[in-house]
């Protein structure tokens, strides 16, 4: 997968308006399984093998691929420095809208992280695919 690619899948998958942030136990959390299964920005890019093992991590994506080695090879295409701005992005939406998603699907917060994702495929819409 590539920098755009990711930054795709994230985009739709939180397009589905019955995807909220990943956001569990007071904390985001790339991956959780529940009566309602949630994933981060990061987390809804991992592929089934490896959601077990990152749902038991917390910290930066970056602690992630140290702590899971074989996603290094899952994101070897992908710009650090996205999936770091990927991550910040969705954990302000889930820490910001989390009080109120249940209620009302803040969409002020989510058009907001809706949006950063979309000036980041921007930025690399370029890229050799």
């Amino acid at each position: 997968m590539n920098t755009q690619t990711a930054l795709k899948r994230c985009f739709n998958y939180f397009m589905d308006m019955n995807h909220g942030p990943g956001y569990r136990d007071d904390s985001c959390v790339y991956y959780a399984n529940g009566s309602k299964p949630v994933r981060c920005a990061i987390g809804c890019l991992i592929p089934p093998r490896f959601q077990k093992q990152a749902g038991e991590i917390e910290g930066s994506v970056i602690s992630l691929l140290r702590r899971v080695p074989a996603l290094e090879e899952v994101f070897a295409d992908v710009d650090r420095d996205t999936l770091i701005g990927m991550q910040i992005a969705h954990d302000e939406w889930a820490l910001n809208a989390v009080s109120v998603w249940m209620a009302d699907k803040d969409k002020t917060t989510r058009e907001d992280f809706l949006d950063h994702l979309q000036n980041l495929m921007c930025f690399h819409e370029n890229e050799p695919a």
